[in-house]
C-alpha cells in the first residue's frame, strides 16, 4: 500500500529530527548491528526474547543468557548468535540490508560457510525487490522488515535507565520503514517527485537508484532468457 505524500513527509521530518538516524549515516548497516549488539550487552535475557519475537521461533526463550554470545561481522554475517564457547555452533544469523538490495546468490554464498543449520533472518528496508520470491520460496531465510524489528524490541525491552535511547531507535527504524513503503521503483521520473529533494538531503537517495536499476536488470535478464 503506497503512503500518501503527507505520510511520506511526516516520515522524512521524523527522521530528520531523530539523532539516531543521523548517527547511523556513517555506516548504515553496521550501525544496526552495533545497536543489536548493545542490546545483548545491556540485557541478554531480554535479547533472547527479542530473538524469539523476530525469528518467530521459541528456541531462544529456552536458552539461558550465559549460554550464548553475539558477534558482529562473523563469517560474513552482520550479526551472529553462537553457542558460548563453541564458535562452530551458530544458532542464528541476522543480515541487514539497509543500503543494498537482497540477493539470493549472495545469501547462499554466506550460508554455505555455516557448519550447522540455524535460524536465518534477513532484515531488509526494501519491501519489494527482484529476488524476494526466490528467497521466500527457495531458501530458509525469513524476510523481516525494520518495523518487525521495532515491534520485537518494543515487546522485549523496558530498561528505564536507557529507555530514551531504545525509544529513539524504535522511532528511527519505524519511520525508516514508513519511508520505504512509499518508494515506487517503477517511476522513471523518481527524481522529479516532490519529496525527492528531502530524501536526497537525508542521504537516502542512492537507495532509490539501486532499487530502480535492480528492477531494470531483472527485466532485461527475463527478456534475454525468454528469447
Amino acid at each position: 500500500i503506497m503512503a500518501t505524500n503527507q505520510q511520506l513527509q511526516n516520515a522524512l521530518d521524523a527522521l530528520n529530527a531523530n539523532p539516531m538516524f543521523h548517527m547511523s549515516l556513517a555506516s548504515k548497516e553496521l550501525f544496526h548491528s552495533n545497536f543489536l549488539y548493545w542490546l545483548w550487552k545491556l540485557d541478554a535475557s531480554k535479547f533472547l526474547t527479542l530473538l524469539d519475537k523476530l525469528s518467530e521461533c521459541n528456541d531462544f526463550s529456552r536458552l539461558t543468557p550465559d549460554s550464548i554470545e553475539v558477534k558482529r561481522e562473523y563469517q560474513h554475517f552482520d550479526l551472529c548468535v553462537l553457542e558460548k564457547g563453541n564458535p562452530n555452533k551458530v544458532l542464528l544469523v541476522i543480515e541487514n540490508k539497509v543500503k543494498s538490495i537482497p540477493c539470493l546468490k549472495q545469501l547462499n554464498e554466506y550460508t554455505g560457510k555455516l557448519k550447522n543449520p540455524c535460524e536465518k533472518v534477513l532484515l531488509t528496508l526494501m519491501q519489494n525487490f527482484p529476488d524476494k520470491e526466490d528467497i521466500l520460496n527457495n531458501s530458509d531465510w525469513k524476510i523481516k522488515y525494520y518495523n518487525n524489528l521495532a515491534d520485537a524490541i518494543s515487546m522485549s525491552y523496558v530498561v528505564p535507565e536507557y529507555q530514551t535511547f531504545i525509544d529513539e531507535y524504535i522511532k528511527f527504524i519505524s519511520n525508516l520503514h514508513n519511508l520505504s513503503t512509499s518508494w515506487n521503483p517503477d517511476n522513471v521520473l523518481i527524481t522529479k517527485q516532490t519529496f525527492y529533494k528531502d530524501v536526497e538531503n537525508l542521504r537516502l537517495h542512492d537507495l532509490f537508484g539501486k532499487l530502480f536499476f535492480s528492477r531494470v536488470a531483472a527485466e532485461l535478464k527475463k527478456k534475454l532468457v525468454d528469447q
